[in-house]
């Protein structure tokens, strides 16, 4: 996301091609059995770790949120031109215990943004 040379800070947070290549790969590298369906030890899928810390700051959550939202696209978007069947796995966001005070909070206590 944030590393690679065409980062989504590039196309102003809108991750949706820089994932969907990137996650095309790894349906393409092992990810994927040859049923099209997902190998098995995949349950769960880390989107991305701390957007808030990375995507681009915490005194932004819109662009942050834009990311996340736009790279979960290219992830279902990559999913349905491999033709994935079966069981997916779920997609989560882990997010730090970072306080964002522009956001709205449902629990102060853990930050979590309700935008």
């Amino acid at each position: 996301f944030a590393q690679m040379e065409d980062s989504c800070s590039k196309s102003g947070y809108d991750c949706f091609e820089q994932i969907k290549e990137s996650y095309l790969g790894n349906l393409r590298n092992g990810w994927l059995q040859a049923d099209g369906t997902y190998h098995t030890a995949l349950k769960q899928v880390i989107v991305m770790n701390e957007p808030e810390l990375k995507m681009p700051h915490i005194r932004d959550p819109r662009s942050y949120t834009k990311s996340m939202i736009t790279a979960i696209d290219g992830m279902l978007s990559a999913e349905d031109e491999m033709g994935v069947t079966g069981v997916r796995p779920n997609f989560t966001v882990t997010y730090s215990f970072a306080v964002c005070w522009k956001c709205k909070y449902t629990t102060p206590t853990w930050g979590k943004p309700a935008l």
